[in-house]
C-alpha cells in the first residue's frame, strides 16, 4: 500500500511536468489568456461515474447492514470494497461540488454588479472566469476538512461507545445477578445491602422469562421487574432509548402499585385454624393456609385433612420451623387452598366456617393457655395464642357469612389460569343450611377436571391487569397495540396473567431486543401476582440488586470485597468501572481505530496547511504582473490586500464549510455500519455520533493561524513588488 502511494505521488509530479514540457509558447499564452473552464474529469463525467459507483456501494452496504462478510469456512472478514465506500463517497461528493462551483461563482459575480466596491467586483469576476484555478485548493481543503471531521467524529464516537456499552451491560455502577439467597424479600435485601459502607443507593429487581401469543404464534420474552422509585436513581439511561424520558416511564409503573390484599392477622398470632366439613369425604384432601410475614416471606401452613364426615377443626402453627420462633409481624393471610395427596376420584368441595387465630396478642405469660381465636366462621377458620391474661376465646378473623371479598383460583399442572383462559371456574358461595356456627358457612365447590391441582380462595384479591412497558420488537412481532389487554404466561412455574401494555421502549439497560423481546413491570405488583402461584416448591423473590457506590477507590474495593462474602454473594457480579478499564486496556479495541484516525487527522491537518501555503505562494508569483498592472491603473495597496483577502477567504470558507458538512454526514451514515464489537456482534446500545469538537477546534484554530500567516506573507510579498521591474519583465 505504501509503494502504491509513492507511485501515485510520483505520477502526480510527473504528469503536470510532462504536459507543461509539451506545451509551446503560443499555447501557453492562450492557456493563460483563456484558462479552461472544466478539468478533464468533468469533461468525461468521471465525477458523476464515481458518484454513481459510490451510491451503488452504499446501497450494497445498506442491504448487508455491515462491513463484514463471511468467508468460505464461515469466518467473518471485512469486505475491502465496502470499506472504501466512505472514501469514494467523500471524493465523489467533493468533485461533484466542483462541477457546481463555477455556477455559484457566476451567480455571485452577477450579484456583485450591485456592489460599488471595486476589489469585490474584480475578485468575483476573476474567480468566475478562472474557476479551475481555485478548484485545486478547494478540493484539497474540502478533503482535509472531511477526513478531519470524520476522524474526529469516529474517535469521539468510539470512546463514548465503549463507556456506554459498559454502562448498558451493567445498568448501574455495580449489578448483582442471580443472588445465592433465593428466599430474601425486597425489604430484606434493601436493609442488607444498604448497610454496606460505600453503597450510596440501590434498587432491587427481578429477571425471568415468559411467553405471549397463541399456540402457533408463541413468543418468548424476558420479564424485568423493577422498583420504579429507586430504579430511576441508580440506572443509567439514554433519552433516545424511548419516546419518553425515564422519569415518565417510571411514573407509569409507579402508578401500578399493589392494593391491600389478604386479611391482616393480629400481632402475636401463633396459630391459625378453621372448621371444615367435606361435601363428600376424601382421604387425600388437605387444606393449607398461606401467610405472609413482615419481611415478605411466604409460609404455607398445613391445617389438616377433613377426611371424615362432619365438622372438623383444623389448625397449624405459625412459628418458623428452623428456629421455632414466631413469624415477623405484621402477618397477613394470603389464601386458603386445597390439594389432593392421593389418586382417585377428585373431591367435590368443602364447607368452611370460623376462620380464627390464637396467640399472645397483648402480652405473653409463662402459664397462659392457648385457646383458639376465630378468624372467619365459614366454619371457624381460627388461630391460637396467648392473647391476654383473661382471653380464652379465639379471635375471629372471618365468619364466612359474607364471601364477596373472596375470589377463587384454580391452578392445574399447566399453571394457574383465570376462568377466561382455563374455561371453567370454581365457586365460593354462602350456604345457609350447612354451618358450624352462626347462620351460614362458605361453600367452596370445585369444577371437575382431569387433574385436581391447587384450588384456592383469596381474600381481597387484586384483579387489575398488570401494567407493562414493552420493547418495540415485541409489539412488531405480535401486532399488539398500546393499551391492549392480553394474557401472558410466566415460566417457572407456569402462570397466566392479564396485562396491559402502556408504553413502548426501543432499548433498556441490560436487555437486548435483538436477542429476545422484553417487558418491564413494577416489582411489587408482579410479586403480588406471582405469589398467587400455589406450587409449594416455588415462591417469588427478587434475584438482582443494582448498586450505586462511592467514587472513593479504597472504599469501593471494600464494597466489592463485602459483595463476595456469604450473605451478599451472587452468581454474577458486574462492575461498570472494571469493564470500561478492560476495554481501554485492549490496544486493538481502544487504541487501534482511535490512534490510527488521530494520526490521520493530524497528518491531514498538516498536509492541508502546507498545501495551502504552497498554493498561495505559487499563485502570488504567477499573478505579480496582474497586480502590478492593477496598481498602475490606480488600485491602492489597501484595495489589493482586500482583493487577495476576498479570494482566499472565499476559498477557505467554502471549502472548509462544505468539507465539514460532508465529514459530519458521512460519519452519520457510516456509523450505522460500524456498530460491531470485536467478535462481530451488534453493539448495545447503538452508537451515537459524537464529534470531538475540542480536537477539531484545536485543528481549525491551527489552520486558521496558518491561513492568516500565509495571507499575511502574500500581502507582504505584493507590497514589496517593484512595479517598474515587474512591468519590464511582463513580456519576457
Amino acid at each position: 500500500m505504501a509503494a502504491g502511494a509513492a507511485v501515485l505521488c510520483l505520477l502526480a509530479l510527473l504528469v503536470p511536468a510532462i504536459q507543461a514540457a509539451r506545451r509551446g509558447v503560443v499555447h501557453q499564452r492562450q492557456h493563460v489568456a483563456r484558462p479552461p473552464r472544466a478539468p478533464f474529469w468533468q469533461r468525461f463525467y468521471l465525477d458523476l461515474v464515481m458518484l454513481v459507483l459510490g451510491g451503488v456501494l452504499y446501497w450494497e452496504l445498506r442491504a448487508r447492514g455491515s462491513l463484514l462478510t463471511q468467508d468460505t469456512f464461515g469466518g467473518l472478514d471485512i469486505d475491502p470494497l465496502l470499506l472504501v465506500t466512505p472514501l469514494l463517497l467523500m471524493v465523489a461528493v467533493a468533485i461533484v461540488f466542483l462541477r457546481l462551483f463555477p455556477i455559484v461563482l457566476s451567480l455571485a459575480a452577477r450579484l456583485g454588479r450591485y456592489v460599488t466596491n471595486a476589489p469585490v467586483i474584480l475578485g468575483l469576476r476573476y474567480m468566475a472566469r478562472n474557476p479551475v484555478h481555485y478548484g485545486r485548493p478547494i478540493l484539497l481543503l474540502m478533503m482535509a476538512a472531511s477526513v478531519g471531521m470524520f476522524s474526529a467524529s469516529f474517535i469521539g464516537t468510539v470512546e463514548r461507545s465503549y463507556s456506554e456499552q459498559a454502562a448498558y451491560s451493567v445498568g448501574s455502577d455495580v449489578r448483582l445477578e442471580r443472588l445465592y439467597d433465593l428466599y430474601a424479600g425486597k425489604d430484606t435485601l434493601v436493609e442488607r445491602y444498604s448497610s454496606i459502607p460505600g453503597v450510596e443507593d440501590l434498587s432491587i429487581a427481578y429477571r425471568g422469562t415468559g411467553t405471549i401469543g397463541g399456540v402457533f404464534t408463541q413468543l418468548n420474552f424476558t420479564m424485568f421487574a423493577i422498583d420504579p422509585e429507586s430504579f430511576r436513581q441508580v440506572a443509567w439511561y439514554r433519552d433516545d432509548f424511548s419516546g419518553k424520558p425515564l422519569p415518565e416511564l417510571m411514573n407509569l409503573l409507579a402508578e401500578d402499585q399493589p392494593i391491600k390484599e389478604g386479611l391482616d392477622l393480629p400481632v402475636g398470632t401463633e396459630i391459625i385454624g378453621l372448621w371444615a366439613c367435606p361435601i363428600e369425604p376424601h382421604p387425600g384432601l388437605v387444606i393449607y393456609a398461606r401467610v405472609k410475614d413482615g419481611l415478605g416471606y411466604y409460609i404455607d401452613c398445613e391445617l389438616g385433612s377433613p377426611a371424615s364426615e362432619g365438622w372438623q377443626y383444623l389448625e397449624a402453627s405459625l412459628r418458623k420451623e428452623e428456629t421455632d420462633r414466631p413469624l415477623t409481624p405484621p402477618l397477613s393471610l394470603q389464601c386458603i387452598y386445597a390439594v389432593v395427596k392421593q389418586n382417585g376420584a377428585a373431591p367435590r368441595g368443602v364447607y368452611l366456617d370460623d376462620l380464627q387465630v390464637r396467640g399472645s396478642f397483648y402480652h405473653l405469660t409463662p402459664f397462659h393457655t392457648f385457646e383458639p381465636v376465630a378468624i372467619d366462621d365459614f366454619d371457624d377458620l381460627q388461630i391460637r395464642g396467648s392473647f391476654s391474661s383473661d382471653s380464652s376465646e379465639p379471635v375471629l378473623i372471618d365468619d364466612f357469612e359474607d364471601v364477596l371479598n373472596w375470589t377463587t383460583i384454580a391452578e392445574e399442572s399447566s399453571g394457574w389460569a383465570p376462568a377466561s383462559v382455563s374455561g371453567g371456574r370454581d365457586t365460593f358461595t354462602i350456604n345457609n343450611e350447612k354451618f358450624y356456627s352462626g347462620a351460614a358457612s362458605g361453600e367452596f365447590r370445585w369444577v371437575p377436571s382431569e387433574t385436581f391441582g391447587y384450588r384456592a380462595i383469596y381474600p381481597n384479591l387484586d384483579t387489575r391487569p398488570l401494567v407493562l412497558l414493552a420493547s418495540r420488537s415485541l409489539l412488531d412481532r405480535t401486532d399488539i397495540s398500546l393499551g391492549s389487554a392480553v394474557y401472558i404466561r410466566m415460566h417457572g412455574p407456569g402462570q397466566y396473567m392479564s396485562v396491559v401494555i402502556k408504553d413502548v421502549v426501543d432499548y433498556f439497560p441490560t436487555l437486548d431486543p435483538g436477542d429476545r423481546e422484553f417487558v418491564i413491570a413494577n416489582l411489587d405488583r408482579l410479586s403480588s401476582l406471582r405469589n398467587l402461584v400455589l406450587s409449594r416448591s416455588m415462591h417469588f423473590y427478587p434475584n438482582e440488586v443494582w448498586l450505586t457506590v462511592t467514587d472513593d477507590e479504597e472504599q469501593k474495593e471494600a464494597v466489592l470485597d463485602i459483595l463476595g462474602t456469604e450473605g451478599f454473594r451472587a452468581r454474577k457480579l458486574y462492575d461498570q468501572a472494571e469493564m470500561i478499564a478492560e476495554s481501554k486496556a485492549d490496544p486493538l479495541a481502544a487504541a487501534g481505530w482511535g490512534g490510527i484516525l488521530l494520526i490521520a487527522f493530524l497528518g491531514v491537518t498538516l498536509v492541508s496547511g502546507l498545501g495551502f501555503a504552497v498554493y498561495a505562494y505559487l499563485s502570488a508569483r504567477g499573478r505579480r504582473l496582474e497586480f502590478a498592472i492593477l496598481r498602475t491603473l490606480g488600485f491602492s495597496l489597501r484595495q489589493i490586500i482586500g482583493l487577495v483577502c476576498l479570494e482566499q477567504l472565499f476559498v477557505i470558507g467554502t471549502s472548509m464549510g462544505i468539507g465539514t458538512f460532508i465529514g459530519l454526514r458521512l460519519g452519520f451514515f457510516m456509523m450505522l455500519f460500524l456498530q460491531l464489537a470485536d467478535k462481530g456482534e451488534r453493539v448495545l446500545p447503538p452508537v451515537v455520533l459524537t464529534t470531538d469538537w475540542f480536537t477539531i477546534g484545536i485543528a481549525y484554530i491551527a489552520l486558521t493561524v496558518a491561513f492568516i500567516v500565509t495571507i499575511a506573507l502574500v500581502i507582504l510579498f505584493f507590497s514589496r513588488v517593484a512595479l517598474h521591474r515587474t512591468l519590464r519583465m511582463g513580456d519576457v
